[in-house]
């Protein structure tokens, strides 16, 4: 155990608290205590996670491969870096994230690299498929960076636009239906909103 990062659980779990949970036949249990781990919608779940990850993977992979750029959003990581690097980093993320009991989940991971004619056979991400899982897929026009599209710009123009049209249903759906006029206004101003139009956007 990491003593400095154990300092910080100490801080936040100081004193055990009883996690309730109401079933589905509306009785009340109590299945863990808050100094076991974190439960989903703890506050500081997140704010634990991202300590850990930080200091035990994230960091460890960054002060190794110099050469390479690591993006986090929480549990979203991505990295770019040259070819002949890319399957040690991968394979250094996966036994780092596991000596603290984290795990990639295969089936969501993707290699993402845009097309170009030009690039000689040798240099294509497609020549590592037999290194990587099975499962992952290879993505040539465009993925989402914290859920937001990032890629070839024809394709993430059409993304945003399907996003769009598929919000307007939304609001055309909202618009129709037989709420009350105070009560439509008081969600059209928060449809409004450019955050919650964003917001929208990443999760279309």
């Amino acid at each position: 155990h990491d003593p400095e990062l154990h300092s910080f659980f100490r801080a936040y779990y100081s004193n055990p608290r009883r996690q309730w949970y109401r079933n589905a036949d509306g009785s009340v249990s109590m299945v863990a205590l808050s100094c076991q781990g974190v439960t989903q919608g703890d506050a500081l779940s997140a704010i634990i996670f991202d300590l850990v990850y930080t200091y035990k993977v994230l960091k460890p992979a960054c002060d190794r491969f110099t050469d390479a750029h690591f993006v986090a959003i929480h549990d979203d990581t991505y990295f770019a870096a040259p070819l002949n690097k890319l399957i040690e980093i991968n394979n250094f993320l996966i036994e780092s994230a596991a000596a603290v009991g984290l795990r990639y989940v295969p089936k969501k991971e993707y290699v993402f690299q845009l097309p170009d004619p030009t690039r000689p056979a040798s240099a294509n991400l497609a020549s590592l498929r037999s290194d990587i899982d099975d499962v992952t897929k290879f993505v040539y026009d465009y993925f989402r960076c914290g859920g937001i599209a990032v890629g070839d710009p024809t394709a993430v123009d059409d993304y945003a636009l399907r996003a769009a049209r598929e919000y307007d249903t939304h609001v055309d759906h909202l618009a129709r239906s037989p709420l009350q006029v105070q009560f439509k206004n008081v969600l059209f101003s928060w449809c409004g909103k450019p955050t919650t139009m964003l917001t929208y956007m990443i999760r279309a």
